[in-house]
Order: structure tokens, then C-alpha cells, then sequence
């Protein structure tokens, strides 16, 4: 899944857990789909993540590696 597709749902809510990101996407949370959708944006930067099953979009400007959010 591109940034382009998930920026909707990261627009309105920039922090999400697992299962609403996979009820965003139409897929079930312990779909391995959704793993590997989490896994490419993980990978590109996209998002971070800030808890355990709680993931954050990363402003466009900044390092997923030493964003912290505040």
C-alpha cells in the first residue's frame, strides 16, 4: 500500500493501533497482509512505531529514526 492511500487515515488520525489501521485498509488485524503493508511503511519511513501495536505516520520532512512526535 502506497503513503497515498494511508494518508487519509493518517490525516484524520495520526495515531492508530493495528486493528484500526487494518479496518482502514478493509482487511482483518492478524491478516498477514496487513503485516506486510505495516512492514513497507516501516521500511519507507512512513510510520514509527510508539508502543506496542500503536503506530504513528511521520511528517513527510522528518526521520522516522529520530522522530519522536513532540
Amino acid at each position: 500500500m502506497s503513503r497515498l492511500v494511508s494518508a487519509p487515515l493518517f490525516s484524520v488520525r495520526p495515531v492508530v493501533d493495528r486493528a484500526e489501521y487494518a479496518a482502514a485498509v478493509g482487511r482483518r488485524p492478524d491478516d498477514t497482509v496487513v503485516t506486510a503493508m505495516l512492514s513497507q511503511h516501516f521500511r519507507a519511513g512512513n510510520i514509527t512505531r510508539i508502543a506496542r501495536g500503536v503506530l504513528a505516520s511521520v511528517p513527510t520532512p522528518a526521520d522516522a529514526s529520530t522522530w519522536s512526535g513532540q
